[in-house]
């Protein structure tokens, strides 16, 4: 069996995530889906080869979406080692199903928000507090004089924080984010004016769907990955993931705020995964740690918190044609 090493980049810097819709079909050879197997750091991405891309930028066919062909590739994100369907066996085995969607997530549909004006605070009621009535002030949150209901502001529950999140726009300007991470641990009807950790943040929320109160239940908690997904306010949908704490959001998952593009999570490691590029380019597989302490078991070999493998279209054609 003849193995294909593959070039790897181990970053520790920021990455530039690019928000946004593609409307171009596809063409080329593009990654459809990430695997995880039940070997850590090693994945399966499914390929589909459509027709070829036109050379010229500019000339789009835009009723040509035909899958021609699928395959698969197996990668070692660590190592680099790529394997093609004609280097079979393989090292690992696919799991499904497998990633975020096989996770538990908080229901945020058994509590509601309300505001006062006259006292700016915000009250919180429902199911999941049961006859407790939580009133909490957030510093530098400005409610609109002509709105009924507040366009500044989403929230979300953590169960095993027992906390309520606020993330708004501070003095009701654009750009300018606070957050305010209140404890529900309050048994009775008293303003918890006080029971508040409040930061500023310099994160990108500019995408984060406030306006939209419909949205708001379907946010994502992933409290066994201190995980966010918050809705996306565009046109493309999606969401816009985070790391928080007992005081506030901390990070943003760059490796999962991207649209239309193949991305899991492994639970076992505390890696995010993502595969970009393809068409006429080559495809890159991306890695991000999310999660600082796993079980030895499970424990990637790398230090580096970022792990890219570049994966050239020369490879990515020869796994269509059986060559090596």
């Amino acid at each position: 069996m003849k193995l294909k090493r593959i070039v790897i980049f181990l970053a520790v810097g920021k990455t530039t995530t690019v928000h946004g819709c593609d409307p171009q079909p596809p063409c080329g050879i593009v990654a459809k889906d990430i695997q995880l197997t039940e070997k850590p750091g090693i994945v399966h991405v499914v390929l589909a080869q459509h027709e070829e891309c036109s050379p010229d930028p500019n000339e789009i066919n835009w009723n040509n979406s035909q899958e021609l062909n699928l395959t698969k590739i197996e990668v070692g994100v660590e190592t680099g080692i790529v394997l093609k369907e004609i280097d079979q066996p393989w090292n690992a085995s696919s799991i499904f199903p497998n990633g975020l969607d096989t996770l538990p997530t908080v229901d945020q549909s058994r509590y509601s928000i309300s505001f006062e004006k006259s006292s700016g605070s915000v009250v919180v009621t429902g199911e999941t507090f049961g006859s407790r009535k939580l009133i909490y002030n957030l510093p530098g949150f400005v409610f609109p004089s002509n709105k009924k209901r507040p366009k500044n502001v989403i929230w979300f529950y953590s169960d095993k924080m027992e906390r309520m999140f606020f993330v708004y726009k501070k003095g009701g300007n654009y750009g300018q984010f606070s957050i305010s991470s209140c404890t529900t641990k309050i048994h009775s009807p008293v303003e918890s004016k006080d029971l508040c950790v409040n930061t500023n943040t310099k994160l990108n929320l500019w995408s984060v769907a406030m306006s939209n109160p419909k949205l708001f239940s379907k946010t994502k908690v992933y409290d066994s990955l201190q995980l966010v997904g918050l809705p996306n306010a565009h046109s493309c949908g999606g969401y816009s993931y985070y790391k928080f704490n007992e005081r506030t959001l901390f990070k943003s998952v760059q490796t999962l705020n991207k649209v239309f593009i193949p991305t899991t999570v492994d639970s076992r490691t505390g890696f995010a995964y993502s595969v970009e590029g393809g068409r006429d380019k080559a495809i890159l597989v991306k890695a991000e740690k999310i999660v600082n302490k796993q079980p030895a078991i499970y424990r990637m070999k790398s230090r580096y918190r970022r792990i890219r493998v570049r994966i050239q279209r020369s490879t990515l054609k020869a796994s269509f044609n059986g060559s090596n």
